[in-house]
């Protein structure tokens, strides 16, 4: 579905007249305001590549649609995460093999270094893509349009004191659920459940 397709299908279940296509719209940017705090799935994976050149990397700033991480790794090999603090008291020097990294508002923050030549991969969950116009799409109304559509109605509901609100957050609760629980069995589909090891400590 597009925007407009959503926004129709939004106000025909509202089913007022005092809603018009400007106030459905904030209705359905807070909607998706909502889902991008609450959903991690696939269709939010980015990754970010960074091919390091010039001088040594220390810090790297995030992607502006960078909503929270999944992993860093530096010429294929993943990194420890480790709290901002942790990673400041941690000495660092020219030449040490990058193993940890933390992050700090909107930058990553590394120990140790990262020479000239190597690929920086920051795997993230991002923002879904904006809705520009009528005719636009994004990860959301292709596959999981009526997730919005209930968002969107209980933010309504809630404003118009809608006999239906309390129905309206139900099902969205419930078609969260049930594409965080199709996420969770896609992941582990075909393979142990075990909790692999941390890496091992790097020695700084």
């Amino acid at each position: 579905m597009n925007l407009g397709q959503v926004r129709t299908r939004f106000q025909t279940l509202l089913n007022r007249d005092d809603c018009d296509g400007d106030q459905a719209d904030e209705f359905l940017s807070l909607a998706l305001g909502r889902i991008q705090r609450e959903l991690r799935a696939p269709m939010m994976e980015r990754v970010h590549y960074v091919d390091v050149s010039g001088e040594y990397l220390e810090t790297l700033q995030l992607p502006v649609d960078y909503l929270e991480g999944i992993e860093v790794l530096v010429n294929g090999t993943p990194l420890r995460r480790e709290s901002f603090r942790g990673l400041m008291q941690r000495a660092t020097a020219l030449g040490n093999s990058p193993c940890l990294y933390a992050r700090y508002r909107n930058s990553l923050y590394f120990r140790g270094s990262i020479p000239p030549g190597m690929r920086v991969e920051v795997l993230y969950y991002g923002e879904f893509t904006a809705l520009s116009d009528d005719a636009a799409d994004n990860e959301l109304t292709l596959s999981a349009p009526e997730l919005l559509i209930y968002a969107a109605l209980s933010y309504a509901g809630d404003h118009f004191q809608h006999d239906l609100r309390a129905e309206w957050e139900g099902r969205y609760v419930s078609l969260l659920t049930a594409l965080q629980e199709q996420v969770r069995a896609d992941e582990f589909a075909g393979g142990s459940m075990a909790i692999n090891p941390a890496y091992s400590d790097p020695g700084f």
